[in-house]
């Protein structure tokens, strides 16, 4: 890009040839411009600009800028030569420079230990010479660009654009280098190290990190199994007390707070639904969602039995089912079904999920899982304190 440093419109004018000169430049440009110039000053008013683009013979447009080249070849640009000042120069005067040749290869990389990496050098020397080389590649892809990672990776490496940078003194046509890559937990551990005195998982952290090495969390993202496995978990006493305000505010003959566990149950029995009794899911989608958990291990089927002489329910699984049920409670003849309503199979929980659902992990779950799904180089490390 040429560029001509002017004093200004006053002392050029006086100049014999000069806007001649400046017409032959333009006119000698090989590409396609739009404008010819850009008049960029500090100092200047938008009046001088102007004043300076006439002495010049430049006459003002609007076109976006552009530039290009063509083959063959346009013909030599003639007047008039356009010209704009609201076009700021940094976009072409900053420029960031890469130097080196690039090269690929193969690696076979060790998840619990070193790698080596074997380069045939791309440059030539004769003689004594030395390089810095920049990695990028699969094995780097996720880790964060701190000092701390780098030198996990290599004592001496460092992070530059996005690369890890690594220095080689003398240089050899066969580059061979020792990197040990860490996996994003690592990773997640030194930089907990990098911030914090001391770390470690919550009572919570630990649930949820449980829960989601026994299987793939990112099934909550599936239609509706999220809220099956909410509407699943077994409330906690609060929730419960509050339902019972609200009930004893409308007047329900249910809500008597004396009892309240007559009516509600506690933690001690675990909260079970039947398919058609699943709340905020599609109908279509109620039944596929209940499997989904059950297929992760999440969930058990069985069956609910209401004893008639203490009136406690209870879920028997479907292993456990019998042709005579009894009540775990009084012993008393428990049938499957009540007031001639046909058997139907019941889904809970099992007590370590229900359990993580208790403590609130399950939606921390869905987030993470919706993360991961969006940007699959992550990693997270549930409620550590």
């Amino acid at each position: 890009m040429p560029m001509l440093l002017v004093p200004g419109a006053d002392a050029v004018k006086h100049w014999l040839g000069f806007t001649e000169q400046v017409a032959r430049l333009l006119g000698s440009r090989p590409g396609r411009f739009a404008p010819d110039v850009a008049l960029v000053s500090r100092s200047a008013s938008p009046e001088q600009l102007l004043e300076l683009a006439s002495v010049l013979g430049l006459e003002p447009t609007e076109d976006e800028p552009r530039a290009g080249a063509r083959l063959p070849a346009l013909p030599a640009r003639t007047a008039p030569f356009t010209f704009r000042t609201d076009l700021g120069p940094t976009v072409w005067v900053t420029l960031e420079r890469h130097y080196g040749v690039p090269t690929s290869f193969d690696v076979q990389v060790f998840a619990d230990g070193p790698s080596t990496l074997r380069i045939a050098q791309p440059v030539r020397f004769n003689g004594r010479a030395g390089a810095l080389a920049r990695f990028s590649g699969e094995p780097l892809l996720g880790l964060p660009a701190r000092p701390s990672i780098a030198e996990l990776v290599h004592p001496d490496a460092r992070w530059r654009d996005g690369k890890l940078q690594l220095a080689f003194l003398p240089i050899s046509h066969q580059l061979a280098v020792q990197m040990t890559f860490p996996l994003l937990p690592q990773a997640t551990e030194r930089l907990l190290d990098d911030v914090a005195t001391g770390h470690q998982l919550s009572s919570a952290g630990r649930l949820g990190t449980a829960l989601a090495q026994r299987a793939d969390s990112s099934v909550l993202l599936d239609p509706g199994v999220y809220e099956a496995a909410t509407a699943l978990t077994t409330p906690r006493s609060k929730e419960l007390l509050k339902r019972l305000q609200e009930l004893r505010a409308d007047g329900d003959p249910d809500a008597d707070l004396a009892e309240p566990a007559a009516t509600w149950g506690g933690r001690s029995e675990r909260r079970c639904l039947p398919a058609e009794k699943l709340p905020n899911v599609r109908a279509e989608d109620r039944a596929a969602a209940l499997e989904r958990l059950c297929a992760l291990g999440w969930a058990e089927r069985g069956l609910e039995s209401t004893c008639p002489s203490c009136t406690s329910r209870s879920f028997v699984p479907l292993d456990q089912t019998s042709s005579s049920p009894q009540c775990p409670g009084c012993g008393a003849v428990s049938p499957y079904q009540s007031g001639g309503a046909p058997t139907a199979v019941h889904y809970r929980l099992d007590s370590f999920t229900d359990r993580a659902g208790h403590n609130g992990l399950l939606p921390h779950l869905l987030v993470i899982a919706e993360l991961c799904r969006r940007k699959p180089r992550s990693h997270f490390s549930p409620a550590p304190t």
